[in-house]
């Protein structure tokens, strides 16, 4: 017997509850496990989460019941349980495994042919068919992921990639879990290669002039139908865990004797052996013993079809089959036939008998596998495709059947249009014509389309958390008119959505009316099986649907818990209906409990432990902060919080210990910039113009000789927040061996300059760009909002943030490497929206910040983002810098609002080199400090100036001469209205400006594009041997061109020591 470890535990652990977070589904085991993390329960008994843990000899009042277990004392006890020693701990554990039951089909009305009707309210509900999910602990749920850890990884190595659906993350050996968090590989990744492989292998084989069939088969209740003996699986002398293997057989035992009982979804004890069980749907495990039972599966078919292609996700299998012979006579042939006829070595059609009393009546028939081993598994006939086609005829049909697999992949953006065509109306049905499209008469049905519909919600709700609009009760009523009745049940894993919806447009109103809705429909539910053996409980589909809908309005109640309780007519509404049901709720759903509302005492329990959706919260890092712990925190809002009490906001520890993700770098790049800022509040106390900051600055510690021994800087910090939030999730050598920190970023300073800080930041540089696009935005920046954004009050409407998505889109569809942007353009509140559009497109990003007011103090800052790929990653940089120089009409327009200054202690300047491109980013008013300008001569290929600038022909010399005195490409980017955005090159007056704009009133980029080749071979040259080329002016006076060579060979300016 071998010993677990409670370290072991921690790690299942945080696999499981990575696993969980990413779930979209399954609500009552995220809830289980906030329960579990937080020690706030719902349920009335104060021993609920945590009497197992308590020893017989510490039941005393004075020991205060043990009721606040740690997580920590929580895995030392099941480790101890785990190693034989506490025999009755996981029975009581065992006793509280149920089964919840979940519709998955409604009976539907039936109405006269030729009869379309909208209408989708009833009187009652009748429920077809439904799935059987298990519901254990959180300490059962551990069990089965630590069999994952000690077992179920060589089971899923002994499978063929063929297998793509529920694949472990397995090391290059194929003989362990890889480190860290992560159990399975990403659905959506899995998914679309799984789907995309097949449609493209049947394309080629087209244009090679081959014929294919391509063939769709899923397995009728497949989960249901394996019949596994667990004990076969592991040989005697493997038995190292007894008790653990114990307690997991003890799990399948027991869920399935609950559905043999019931005989759901059929009567079981006709396909089960002695030893045998099914697979429970809800366990992580279930997902590797169902891929291991079909691995026979897919060698017969490999084997002896030898397809052009042949993947499983699971229990949906997908072939692709050159010249099929099954076609010959196909007018003949049932759907079955063909397939048994092409695969006659694997399936085989079975028929029902013939019935005698009633002889006409239709013979049915099944697809079955023929293997004994596969004696219960056929395929769902409603599920099962064949698709021909014919070389010599139109491939139109693939091809677009491949451009929507493509589109349907980028359905998602971080940016979503807030003004697209495409309405409520075209994104929730489909219209079914028979014949002419357009016509009424050949009009002969129209479907919900889920999809479409989960996409437009998806997009408005992300548009909605980035901007501030109210939605209009138009769009509100439609909302709730199209969730009604049969469609809202149908609908119910989309209910945290639609709360989702309501809450980020601040319809308190429409929020609370779907919720009285759902529960008067979930009401109306009653069992009426098409196999009429099945025997649940006659309200247990009504109690589960409850729960659900009590799970999914507190999800969303977490991220804003006061969301409904500050409009009072919803407030009332809501109080007034749960106050007329609480007795039906406490007698059918939960004994003696109530449903949540905003004033229940565990309503921050998926906040506190981190669950809720971080892809709702606005401000990155924002809940890994103490704010979580104040209810008052809408952590969906877009203004960023810089106290929590009367304190500055720091960072919560156990947070940051049990993140559920990993984090990206460029979130912790944000999150440190907000908490330097909120450190700050003591020193802005002060009122005094150009108050001395050292603010995101390079911090030297020098020793009693003045020497500098160290240096820091808030990249840092970021970078100490980066590995501790991701300890748990990335593999332990990455996070420690010493030169990790230079995949992000590499720092050095100008130790000669005493005037101001110079700082070379080396990011990304071995991915090397050659031919450099630019997108200039084009785009008018108002005084009007310059001057809100001063007074603390930035406007973030509908038309702002369309303008940044029209920006974001046209640079990406332009390829473009560089997108820059004017002075105070961007409100701060949408930085972390520029900073995820350059990671996950890398395209590295130049932007001015609006005005930040602190205090009484009005911050302006420049941002550069610097996406980057670590580890297959991808992820970003972000510098932020205080402008060293405000302009002095920017001064007394700040000032006329009684409003101060601040400035750097010591100015600082960015030398960056990405992808072997080395640039300075200036900002407006620091062009015309010519002695700091002058700093960057033979340094870089490019300097970038951001402005706001009125004196266009003043800032046109400044270009023109500081092209040629450094003898660098310049790239300008201004506000539209006064325009003279344009790139430069240190060239003759008729060829220097690559590209050149001013006015329009559409906002949109134009593009322009560079090399460095011809430049740096230019500059490392003397006079006599560029004296006769045009395509550049000679180089200034004292022009180092060693510096030229060193951004050849992509080396440090700044630092000799490389």
């Amino acid at each position: 017997m071998l010993k677990i470890e409670s370290q072991e535990v921690r790690s299942a652990y945080n696999r499981l509850k990575s696993h969980i977070y990413y779930d979209t589904g399954d609500l009552f085991i995220r809830r289980r496990l906030a329960e579990f993390e937080t020690n706030l329960s719902a349920e009335h008994d104060i021993f609920s989460v945590n009497k197992e843990y308590l020893r017989k000899d510490k039941l005393s009042i004075f020991s205060g019941f043990g009721l606040s277990k740690t997580l920590d004392e929580k895995f030392e006890k099941i480790a101890d349980a785990l190693n034989g020693n506490d025999g009755e701990f996981f029975n009581a554990f065992l006793k509280k495994i149920t089964v919840r039951y979940l519709p998955k089909t409604f009976e539907q009305e039936k109405l006269p042919l030729n009869f379309i009707s909208n209408r989708r309210e009833r009187q009652k509900y009748n429920i077809e068919r439904a799935s059987a999910f298990i519901d254990i602990p959180i300490e059962l749920h551990l069990v089965t992921v630590l069999w994952i850890m000690k077992y179920g990884k060589e089971l899923d190595s002994q499978l063929s990639d063929d297998a793509y659906g529920n694949r472990l993350l397995l090391n290059k050996e194929r003989n362990d879990l890889i480190k860290g968090s992560g159990l399975f590989k990403p659905y959506y990744k899995q998914y679309q290669k799984w789907r995309d492989k097949a449609v493209k292998t049947s394309k080629e084989a087209l244009e090679n002039n081959e014929d294919v069939l391509f063939l769709n088969l899923d397995i009728k209740d497949y989960y249901y139908s394996v019949n596994i003996d667990l004990n076969s699986l592991i040989e005697p002398k493997r038995r190292y865990y007894p008790t653990l293997l114990e307690v997991f057989n003890e799990i399948h035992i027991q869920y399935t004797q609950k559905l043999k009982e019931c005989k759901f979804p059929f009567d079981l004890n006709k396909n089960l052996k002695n030893k045998e069980v099914i697979l429970p749907i809800g366990l992580l495990s279930s997902y590797i013993l169902g891929n291991y039972f079909l691995k026979d599966l897919d060698t017969k078919i490999n084997k002896r079809v030898k397809p052009l292609y042949y993947g499983r996700y699971v229990d949906d299998i997908l072939i692709v089959i050159k010249n099929p012979i099954c076609i010959v006579d196909i007018n003949e042939k049932t759907q079955y036939e063909l397939i048994a006829s092409e695969l006659e070595n694997i399936f085989c059609e079975e028929k029902e008998p013939v019935d005698e009393e009633n002889p006409c009546k239709e013979i049915k028939s099944k697809l079955r596998l023929k293997d004994k081993k596969y004696k219960n598994l056929y395929c769902q006939s409603d599920k099962t495709l064949l698709y021909f086609f014919d070389h010599e005829e139109s491939e139109l049909v693939i091809d677009k059947l491949k451009r929507e697999l493509d589109e349907r992949a980028s359905e998602f953006r971080d940016f979503p249009a807030e003004d697209d065509n495409k309405t409520f109306e075209d994104s929730a049905y489909h219209l079914l014509y028979d014949g002419s499209e357009g016509k009424i008469k050949t009009l002969k049905d129209y479907k919900e389309n889920r999809f479409g519909l989960s996409v437009f919600l998806s997009n408005k709700i992300f548009s909605a958390l980035r901007h501030k609009k109210k939605l209009r009760i138009e769009e509100s009523r439609k909302i709730l008119k199209y969730f009604k009745g049969l469609n809202c049940l149908e609908s119910f894993r989309q209910w945290e959505k639609i709360f989702t919806f309501f809450m980020v447009n601040g319809d308190s109103e429409s929020f609370v009316d779907f919720y009285i809705h759902s529960f008067e429909q979930i009401g109306k539910i009653q069992n009426k099986f098409l196999n009429d053996e099945i025997s649940i409980e006659e309200r247990s589909i009504e109690t589960s649907l409850q729960e659900y809908l009590d799970c999914a309005f507190e999800m969303v109640l977490a991220l804003n818990p006061m969301f409904v309780s500050k409009n009072n007519v919803a407030i009332k509404k809501l109080e007034f209906f749960q106050n007329e049901h609480n007795d039906w709720y406490s007698y059918i759903v939960r004994p003696f409990g109530e449903p949540t509302n905003p004033k229940s005492y565990y309503i921050e329990r998926f906040r506190l432990s981190n669950l809720v959706r971080h892809h709702y919260v606005v401000q990155p890092l924002i809940n890994y902060t103490k704010i979580v712990k104040d209810k008052k925190h809408n952590l969906t809002g877009l203004d960023l919080p810089i106290k929590f009490g009367n304190k500055p906001l720091t960072f919560n520890e156990i947070s940051i210990k049990n993140s559920p993700r990993p984090v990206k770098f460029w979130e912790c790049c944000l999150a440190v910039i907000n908490i330097q800022l909120a450190s700050r509040q003591l020193e802005l106390s002060d009122e005094k113009d150009d108050l001395k900051l050292n603010l995101f600055s390079l911090f030297k510690e020098v020793n009693e000789e003045g020497e500098v021994v160290n240096t820091s800087f808030y990249l840092d910090e970021a970078f100490d927040l980066y590995k501790r939030i991701n300890e748990i999730h990335l593999p332990e050598h990455l996070l420690t061996y010493g030169d990790f920190k230079k995949d992000f970023y590499r720092c050095s300073y100008d130790k000669q300059n005493t005037q101001c800080d110079l700082i070379e930041f080396q990011v990304n540089k071995e991915d090397r760009l050659k031919n450099i696009r630019f997108s200039f935005a084009n785009t008018e920046v108002k005084l009007e909002n310059i001057e809100y954004s001063i007074r603390g009050i930035p406007q973030i409407n509908s038309s702002r943030y369309n303008t940044f998505q029209k920006i974001f889109k046209y640079t990406r569809e332009e390829n473009a490497d560089i997108l820059l942007l004017p002075e105070n353009v961007l409100p701060y509140q949408l930085l972390s929206s520029l900073a995820r559009f350059s990671c996950d497109n890398s395209i590295m990003s130049i932007s001015g910040l609006e005005h930040w007011k602190i205090k009484n103090y009005v911050f302006n800052f420049i941002v550069t983002v610097l996406p980057i790929t670590v580890n297959n990653i991808k992820d970003a940089v972000v510098l932020i810098r205080l402008k060293n120089h405000y302009a002095p009409s920017e001064k007394e327009l700040i000032r006329s609002e009684h409003l101060f200054c601040p400035k750097p202690q010591k100015y600082r300047y960015d030398l960056i080199n990405w992808r072997n491109l080395y640039f300075s980013p200036f900002y407006c008013f620091e062009l015309a400090d010519s002695m700091h300008r002058s700093l960057f001569k033979s340094k870089v290929d490019l300097l970038v100036a951001s402005e706001w600038n009125k004196d266009t022909p003043y800032y046109s010399n400044i270009v023109e001469a500081l092209s040629r005195d450094i003898h660098a490409y310049i790239a300008q980017v201004n506000t539209s209205q006064y325009g003279d955005s344009r790139l430069t090159k240190p060239s003759s007056s008729a060829t220097k400006d690559i590209l050149k704009l001013k006015g329009g009133v559409n906002d949109t980029v134009l593009i322009g594009e560079i090399t460095l080749d011809s430049l740096r071979r230019f500059q490392r040259k003397n006079y006599n041997q560029t004296k006769d080329n045009k395509e550049f002016k000679p180089l200034p006076p004292d022009y180092d061109y060693k510096n030229a060579i060193k951004r050849e060979n992509n080396k440090n300016i700044l630092d000799d020591d490389e």
